[in-house]
């Protein structure tokens, strides 16, 4: 994968879900809790930021291997970003400083290495079959912003 084009299609990833949250509404209660968490973009959404990436590259575009890694900090709380080979993909990171790129995408992070008492890499999380009806629905959506 030619490594320009895909920081290009992570900044369209990250627009896309930037504008969507601004248009998302539903009257389903079981996608409100969806488009609650995602209307808080990018502070607390990087689980299912990571899934809509993961699918998106992954299955979407085939790019492979993903990798999703959930990192647990040192002082509590948990993180989640995504590994394109030895590459760290993170399209929330900003959500903990303002200074933080909206689009992290590097080699090395002192942070990604550094906050985490523990991190564990897994794939295979970004198959439509774990996911509930409103995050196919909410991912189905983002997708046609994008190609709109």
């Amino acid at each position: 994968m030619n490594i320009e084009l895909l920081q290009i299609i992570l900044m369209k990833f990250r627009i896309a879900i930037e504008e969507f949250k601004g248009i998302q509404s539903s009257s389903d209660e079981h996608d409100l809790d969806i488009n609650e968490i995602m209307s808080k973009f990018p502070k607390s959404c990087c689980a299912y930021t990571c899934q809509f990436l993961g699918h998106y590259l992954n299955f979407d575009l085939g790019i492979k291997p993903i990798v999703n890694c959930f990192g647990v900090f040192k002082n509590g709380g948990s993180h989640e970003w995504l590994k394109y080979e030895e590459y760290i993909i993170d399209i929330t990171l900003d959500q903990f400083d303002a200074k933080f790129p909206k689009i992290f995408f590097s080699l090395l992070s002192e942070f990604h290495r550094n906050k985490f008492a523990t991190i564990k890499e897994s794939e295979g999380l970004f198959d439509f079959k774990h996911w509930s009806s409103s995050q196919i629905k909410y991912y189905n959506g983002l997708i046609k912003l994008m190609n709109s």
